[in-house]
């Protein structure tokens, strides 16, 4: 976990529901978390709480977490450390999948993937804690299968040319 961190978790998502379940797990598990459900404060709020993980969803309204991430991707490229980005939706994991990888070759390199189907227990075990400064990405699906967890390749460089 970033110690220079002002917040933990920040949420960005245009279903309240969702963010204040996301919110909740948090701060259940002790961690500082702040919501966002219009993408438009996104930019401002990343640099003046520097969070260690964003839990961000990808189909939202104006701008979408795609452009968000590629903006932050943008952002650790230039500027140095990176946090935890957490991509999730609704939509399914292969969406999910596509955007990841997108956010990958913008320059993200800690990105997790999440079904918005997720209960406390798994959530809870995702977000920041000891030992979640290493760079991974991971896809976690749920729905009517059993969670199926993957891990794959962390992107080190992306060189622009």
């Amino acid at each position: 976990m970033d110690k220079n961190a002002i917040l933990d978790v920040l949420v960005v998502d245009d279903d309240a529901d969702f963010a204040r379940f996301v919110k909740g797990v948090a701060e259940s598990i002790g961690l500082r978390a702040e919501v966002l459900d219009t993408p438009s404060e996104f930019k401002t709020k990343f640099e003046a709480l520097r969070p260690a993980t964003v839990v961000l969803d990808i189909a939202m309204p104006g701008i979408d977490g795609v452009q968000l991430s590629q903006w932050m991707g943008q952002q650790f490229l230039q500027h140095g450390p990176q946090c935890r980005v957490i991509l999730v939706s609704g939509y399914g994991v292969e969406f999910i999948s596509l955007c990841s990888s997108i956010a990958a070759l913008s320059g993200l390199e800690n990105i997790q993937e999440l079904s918005k189907q997720i209960e406390h227990g798994t959530l809870a075990a995702e977000l920041p804690g000891e030992g979640s400064d290493q760079p991974y990405r991971r896809r976690i699906g749920v729905g009517d299968h059993p969670i199926r967890v993957h891990t794959f390749l962390t992107v080190d460089h992306v060189h622009k040319t």
